[in-house]
Formats: structure tokens, sequence, C-alpha cells
């Protein structure tokens, strides 16, 4: 039995004249055996930021919106977890111009390009039982229910592929795949690896497409 939790990092935006554009954009599965093992990372994590009388600015955790500190103490807790990380950076400027209005189909591409090098590299198996989650990027119940038509679609050749998508208020474990996600994005984004070494070896798949 393997669960996979997915979560990406800035949006798929290239032309907002309100806030400066990101110049790249990430997605991230954690993949583990051990359910119950993971909860304790945010457990300990909001036990700790009791301790230090620090409160998350959302009514769950959000790495963009909490300190270095909190993010760096889900990482490191994360790091002594039996996990397995992939992930896919993708260069906005690079993308053909025929795709900057179909950001649904780009994330979805994005999506089953990731899927395809895990089990090209063994890493999941057909006859696996497969948990999929997904943190919910939109609101509107249509696209919601695109995606998971998609993904089922793309994974029926599984046995046992059970897809899901939740708020990471109910679903902790999105919470922690969110601050990975967002160590390799700021890795990329602003040159800046402190958050990201602290979980690179739990990175067995990393690419950046161009």
């Amino acid at each position: 039995m393997i669960h996979i939790y997915m979560d990406e990092s800035w949006d798929l935006w290239f032309e907002n004249i309100w806030t400066k554009n990101s110049k790249y954009f990430t997605i991230t599965f954690l993949m583990s055996d051990d359910k119950k093992d993971l909860e304790l990372v945010m457990k300990n994590t909001y036990s700790w930021m009791s301790l230090k009388w620090i409160r998350i600015k959302e009514s769950f955790f959000h790495s963009n919106k909490e300190s270095i500190a909190c993010v760096r103490k889900v990482l490191n807790l994360s790091s002594y977890r039996n996990i397995k990380i992939a992930t896919l950076i993708f260069d906005k400027k690079k993308l053909p111009y025929s795709l900057k209005n179909e950001k649904h189909k780009l994330y979805n591409l994005m999506v089953w390009e990731l899927l395809k090098i895990c089990e090209q590299k063994w890493f999941l198996l057909h006859n696996d039982t497969i948990f999929f989650t997904a943190s919910r990027r939109e609101t509107k119940k249509e696209l919601n229910n695109a995606f998971l038509e998609y993904i089922r679609e793309i994974t029926s050749y599984f046995r046992d592929f059970r897809l899901q998508i939740w708020i990471p208020r109910i679903e902790k474990w999105l919470e922690v795949v969110d601050a990975i996600s967002f160590s390799v994005y700021k890795k990329y984004e602003s040159n800046d690896s402190y958050l990201y070494d602290i979980i690179k070896d739990k990175i067995i798949f990393e690419k950046l497409l161009d």
C-alpha cells in the first residue's frame, strides 16, 4: 500500500497586472507506505508552535504564509520519516504560446508526466494499492471533477488506484507536501536552497522541464 500526497507551489498565471508573476511552477509527490507515521509530523509541529506561542496565519498550515522557522520544523521532522519525494519544476518562460490560456490542460499534463516517471522508475507498480490525495486547488466543483476524471482515466490500468481531493485542514499530510514543494520552489525561484537542503536526501526524482 502506497500513499501519495500531491501539492504544487505558486501558480500558472503568465500575465497579471496586479502582482508579479513567478518564474517557476512546481508539482510535488510525497510517497509513503505508513500514513500513521506521517501524521506525527504536523502533530509535533503544532505542539512546537504552541510552545513558542506561534499561531498559524490561516485555518491550516500554508508555508508561504508561515515563518521560515515553522517551515524548517516541518521539513526537519519529515526528513526522519520513511518517505520518498518526486518533483517536477516548470520554467514558465519555456511554455509554448498556444498553452498559455490552457492552464488546466498544462497542470494535468504535468501530473500525468510525474505519474508516468514514477511508474517508469519502479516507484509505483501496477499491482500496488495506491491512495492518491491531491490538495484542492480549484473552488469550482466541475473543475475538480474534471481533474479527478482525467486522473482516473490515465491510471485505469493500475489494479487499485484510489483517488481523492482534500483540503489541508482535513488531510494534514497535504500541509507537509506543501512545505516540501515550497522548499523546491524557493530553490529555483530565488536560488535559495536553505529549506531544500533539509529534505534533499529524500528526493528520489527531480526534473526541471524546459
